[in-house]
């Protein structure tokens, strides 16, 4: 089964769409952003349907990722701000202010935005954060998902 086709069959649109749309959504901010955008790999998404012990692809609410990237902490409570006000979602975690820490040093964490965005009753994050965040953050990844999905990493 390919869950990601099934997920976009249900949201209605690609996620270069979504993308586009949440652009539009923060263009009248004039701030210089990078938007990346990635569907969630098939491997991946099994494992959460594993974690979360479930069938459905879509209790998975990040098959669509969407990450927005600016240069300071003001521009991403800006962007945040304009998305929850403009677009059906809501914020789940100020990794800023309250920082995912992947062990005891305080020097390696997690520091974005989360953003849940709901479109046919298909939840999507999208992920807004600064650009030295976003460089500590990639630096973090394969950690984190090994502490996320322990064995099945």
């Amino acid at each position: 089964m390919d869950h990601a086709k099934e997920f976009q069959a249900k949201i209605g649109l690609s996620i270069d769409v979504l993308a586009s749309d949440i652009a539009s959504s923060i263009k009248d901010l004039s701030l210089e952003v990078e938007i990346q955008c990635r569907v969630k790999q098939e491997e991946t998404i099994v494992k959460k349907l594993i974690l979360k012990k479930s069938e459905s692809v879509f209790d998975v609410k990040d098959v669509y990722g969407i990450r927005i990237i600016t240069k300071n902490v003001d521009g991403v409570y800006a962007i945040v701000e304009q998305i929850v006000t403009k677009l059906p979602s809501y914020l789940k975690r100020d990794l800023i202010k309250n920082p995912y820490y992947l062990g005891t040093d305080k020097n390696i964490c997690l520091r974005m935005c989360q953003i849940i965005g709901i479109r046919n009753n298909c939840n999507y994050e999208v992920q807004v954060t600064t650009q030295a965040f976003h460089a500590m953050n990639e630096s973090q990844h394969e950690q984190y998902h090994r502490r996320k999905y322990g064995s099945l990493f």
